[in-house]
């Protein structure tokens, strides 16, 4: 097809998108006004990634300027907002412990050797620097160093591209110095916050091994081991040391939270949700105890283990539904950036433990048309077998209970799933008069182990029926 031919196909699209539903059902309907396509698509306006630095006094996040997305810098109490002026566009950032640099990894060639960047945003023109050993290395930032300011942990493939050994790396000079090489069967390096080795993962053909370091001349000691069937993700070290915070869902269905004693070998459930898998797991820098742990079995669940902690959550559940994630915070941990997601975006705000303060810092570029956005709702209903089937269904604003066109949106992987939350997509359609049904059908993640083993073998058999039955189990509903 000529390049002509695709621009003036993609503009007739466009043009079709912008023409009211004609479907008649919808033509008695109150629809919301119709929100341009480029409003969905385009990456205009937007605000996200806030990071309070380690010191408290300034904050940096991301926005769009133009069409590119870069990183913008301000001190706290004053409008003196900076734009670093380089393209941020799809990679994290943090601040390094001196809160003076960045750091990010990008792809910056495109073919997936991921590099590490720091920028001093204290220079008036500030420009990245790319300080990876090897064009050809990819590299991964294993962690900040506590009280070390100079220094992080990183692990790299430039002596192997096979392997990632790990090393402590001089953001001053560029040195590195070598911490661990890889002997090409560890998939893990557990290390503590003041940048020591702790643990590793080993692999076999079958099993993995949690292994602590060598003591006393002998070599690594295996204290736990488990089939490749299980999923065990080891987080970090107790303060003291005795213990590892691991996500496991070994000799159980769903993965929870654990605290696996190093001594005994003993594993004690933290936290486990009945309905679902445990996701993301905030972990304190300062008690390097967990205070968060999420799930989400429909709507998103948020566990609070600190105490102290719960009024600050309290003060950020808006009316209905939201997830909460801790984003970042200063050392002292008494300023925390929030991110507040529901499905109309995300909000992000800055708490100050201190004065109990709550400074709104930004939100999702959808928000300027949430009035004309619909409701995701969690759906459940049997599969022709019995098996529990969860998803999402979004029913246009204005129907008011009459049969409307509907589309069903099929999430990859397979082993994936839909999460609620604002969906650009979702909501196009259904501004367009459109229900839009999502169903995480067997073999999607975040529902146990037996779940997703009922999709082996059934990738055009009851995977498929679960398909068929959630479109069957809409029109039932009318």
């Amino acid at each position: 097809m000529s390049p002509g031919l695709s621009i003036a196909l993609a503009l007739l699209l466009l043009v079709g998108c912008a023409v009211p539903p004609a479907h008649d059902s919808l033509k008695s309907a109150v629809l919301p006004p119709l929100i341009p396509v480029r409003d969905f698509v385009a990456n205009t306006d937007s605000q996200s990634h806030y990071r309070v630095s380690p010191d408290g006094t300034k904050v940096a996040w991301k926005a769009v300027h133009g069409t590119q997305e870069e990183i913008f810098v301000r001190t706290l109490g004053k409008d003196d907002a900076r734009n670093l002026g380089f393209d941020a566009q799809g990679y994290p950032f943090y601040w390094a412990q001196d809160s003076r640099r960045l750091l990010f990894v990008k792809d910056a060639g495109g073919n997936e050797n991921f590099h590490l960047f720091v920028v001093d945003t204290d220079e008036l023109e500030p420009s990245p620097l790319d300080i990876t050993p090897g064009e050809n290395t990819r590299v991964v930032l294993q962690r900040m160093i506590k009280g070390d300011p100079s220094n992080v942990l990183i692990a790299h493939n430039g002596r192997d591209r096979a392997v990632f050994d790990l090393y402590r790396l001089n953001l001053d000079t560029g040195e590195q110095t070598p911490v661990y090489e890889n002997s090409g069967d560890v998939i893990k390096l557990v290390t503590d916050r003041r940048g020591r080795l702790r643990a590793r993962v080993r692999q076999s053909e079958t099993q993995r091994f949690l292994e602590l370091p060598p003591a006393d001349g002998q070599g690594w000691s295996v204290i736990l081991s488990w089939t490749k069937d299980d999923e065990v993700q080891p987080l970090q070290f107790t303060a003291e040391g005795d213990a590892i915070w691991m996500v496991s869902n070994r000799g159980r269905d769903k993965k929870a939270l654990v605290r696996l004693d190093v001594k005994t070998a003993e594993e004690s459930v933290v936290y486990a949700h009945p309905e679902a898998d445990i996701g993301r797991v905030h972990i304190s820098a300062l008690s390097e105890t967990p205070v968060l742990v999420h799930a989400q079995p429909d709507y998103p669940h948020v566990e609070v283990l600190d105490a102290a902690l719960r009024p600050v959550l309290a003060s950020l559940r808006m009316d209905g539904p939201v997830g909460v994630h801790i984003s970042s915070s200063d050392s002292s941990e008494q300023l925390i950036t929030f991110d507040v997601k529901t499905d109309l975006g995300v909000e992000y705000f800055l708490y100050d433990r201190g004065s109990g303060d709550k400074i709104h810092l930004g939100q999702s570029a959808s928000y300027a048309f949430a009035d004309a956005l619909s409701p995701m709702r969690p759906i459940q209903f049997h599969a022709r077998d019995g098996l529990l089937l969860r998803g999402y269904l979004t029913v246009p604003q204005g129907i008011a209970g009459k049969p409307v066109p509907m589309v069903m949106l099929v999430h990859g992987g397979p082993f994936a799933r839909d999460f609620w939350g604002y969906s650009a997509l979702v909501q196009f359609l259904a501004n367009r008069g459109y229900a839009v049904l999502q169903v995480n059908y067997r073999g999607s993640s975040g529902y146990g182990r037996t779940f997703m083993e009922a999709a082996i073998g059934e990738f055009a058999g009851t995977m498929h029926d679960d398909l068929i039955d959630g479109v069957s189990w809409a029109v039932e509903q009318g």
